[in-house]
């Protein structure tokens, strides 16, 4: 694909390792969650299943997901992340996904202005994590609920937050240890 492409992804289970939304503007385009799904595969090599690594992409309607996963061997599966916003990477939209049985749903680590919106998260580790730098971040509309410790954990490991994130209208409950730490 190249710049600016929609893919329209059909339905069915499809098995990655580092599927990478690395071209600007690129969209991909499940059918819906419920018939489309791809998996994070554990035979393969990568630690994770979809990565935003350009700028102003969107991935809508898919089920994200890994294979191996469970509340006993989660820690063993080399998939840590069902989707990561790479690092200084902007502009990006994920919305209408189900993200379900990752170690963190979703990861973003010093990258600003993304958008995660209407989505389901639900039945991993952690549902969404922010780390350091995440200004501008915005988490809209999404139910977050059932994850294994927390549903949002904001991560600073460099110090005080200085991020501003709109969190605003989700549903975040079930998530075991806590729903926002």
């Amino acid at each position: 694909a190249s710049a600016s492409w929609t893919v329209n992804v059909k339905a069915g289970n499809y098995f990655a390792s580092d599927l990478s939304v690395n071209k600007d503007g690129l969209t991909i385009l499940g059918e819906g969650y419920s018939t489309t799904t791809i998996t994070g595969d554990h035979l393969l090599s990568g630690a994770n299943t979809l990565i935003f690594g350009a700028d102003n992409c969107t991935v809508k309607h898919v089920t994200i997901t890994r294979d191996g996963n469970n509340t006993s061997d989660w820690a063993s599966n080399p998939k840590s992340q069902g989707v990561i916003f790479s690092q200084a990477k902007t502009g990006n939209v994920l919305e209408y996904c189900r993200v379900t049985q990752n170690r963190n749903a979703v990861y973003l680590n010093n990258t600003q202005t993304n958008i995660i919106r209407n989505n389901i998260i639900t039945d991993n580790r952690t549902g969404i994590q922010f780390a350091n730098n995440v200004s501008g971040n915005q988490l809209l509309n999404n139910e977050i609920s059932n994850n294994w410790t927390m549903g949002i954990l904001y991560n600073f490991d460099a110090g005080f937050p200085t991020s501003s994130i709109t969190v605003k209208d989700n549903s975040i409950f079930g998530n075991w240890y806590a729903q926002i730490v």
